[in-house]
């Protein structure tokens, strides 16, 4: 009898030592989170065309299910597809992008739907979803997608990064004359695309400039323009009142911070600029003005790696227009939750 109470006392032991099993049912699942990045990827830069979809913790799906992406704008009931999730690595990604077309300007909303069908609207569970800002939205869309006051309502930082190349090509011209008259005339056009507007009294009158190959240039909305109101300030305005909305995200602000710095850059090198252009108006045969001012448009477009560390960085003192570019998409950036 003492034998089979202790056998008894002894299962009991071991049993109660031993770890519980963990059932598939029981386990911890890593938590489900995402990020949608847009960028423009056309050869014009003249519009974000595509988006970028990253999720992290999802579980392989069975029985011929599908994790898909849309795109959709609630308030006209527009729905794009984005496409089929497909593993990578750790991750579930769908890169989507189409030849033209602002996709910023097609939805309000991202989702990612468990579709059991292929069907081209999504009818399955919304397992993850991200909107825009409405208020801080409005102010990116100033920087990315329309602006009502620019010519043909071009969006701000496409308009600043179009602008800029403008009067970067002007500026390179200068490396291959030495004609007076045609290094006049390339100032008086770099004048005008600073300005907006057309010079009242020209050095050089038309007709000279277009025998000369440099065609006069027209614009109404200049990189500084007449009162300081022209894409640079109004890039940097824009930023800053996306990041200080209510409903503004640690994104848009940390991005909105470099687009500010681009257009304190750019304001202060478009400032030396003009002045330059409008001595080597005076004075065209000056070849080291003619160098500084290539030297100049070369950092508003493509920046300047200022510290000597390899690469142009979104700060003060490097970034120029592309950079701006680059950060405003960023601003763009949904985190998508199953909230």
């Amino acid at each position: 009898m003492a034998a089979g109470i202790f056998a008894l006392w002894q299962n009991k032991h071991i049993s109660s030592s031993q770890p519980p099993l963990t059932t598939v049912a029981s386990m911890a699942l890593p938590p489900v989170n995402g990020v949608a990045s847009f960028h423009d990827t056309s050869r014009n830069r003249s519009g974000v065309n595509s988006v970028s979809v990253n999720v992290r913790g999802l579980q392989p799906l069975s029985d011929g299910s599908r994790y898909e992406a849309w795109l959709v704008n609630e308030h006209e009931l527009h729905i794009q597809a984005l496409g089929t999730l497909t593993k990578t690595g750790d991750e579930y990604v769908v890169n989507f992008s189409q030849p033209d077309g602002n996709l910023l300007s097609q939805g309000n909303t991202l989702q990612v739907t468990v579709e059991t069908t292929r069907a081209t609207l999504p009818t399955g569970r919304v397992l993850l979803s991200a909107h825009f800002p409405p208020m801080a939205g409005m102010h990116i869309n100033h920087l990315l997608v329309s602006y009502p006051e620019t010519p043909n309502k071009v969006a701000l930082l496409p308009g600043l990064l179009a602008q800029t190349r403008q009067l970067y090509a002007l500026s390179q011209q200068l490396r291959t004359t030495n004609d007076k008259t045609t290094v006049q005339c390339l100032a008086q056009n770099m004048l005008v695309l600073l300005d907006g507007q057309d010079a009242e009294k020209p050095v050089v009158k038309s007709y000279d400039c277009s025998s000369a190959h440099v065609p006069p240039l027209s614009s109404s909305y200049g990189l500084l323009g007449q009162h300081n109101d022209g894409y640079v300030s109004t890039v940097g305005a824009h930023a800053s009142l996306a990041a200080t909305q209510t409903d503004s995200t640690d994104t848009i602000r940390k991005y909105a911070q470099q687009v500010i710095f681009s257009s304190e850059n750019l304001s202060n090198w478009f400032s030396t600029l003009h002045q330059d252009s409008q001595y080597l108006l005076a004075h065209p045969d000056d070849h080291d003005k003619a160098v500084e001012v290539m030297n100049l448009a070369d950092h508003a477009l493509n920046g300047v790696d200022s510290n000597d560390n390899g690469s142009v960085e979104p700060i003060r003192g490097e970034a120029g227009a592309m950079q701006a570019y680059l950060s405003g998409q960023s601003m763009a950036t949904l985190t998508l939750t199953n909230k």
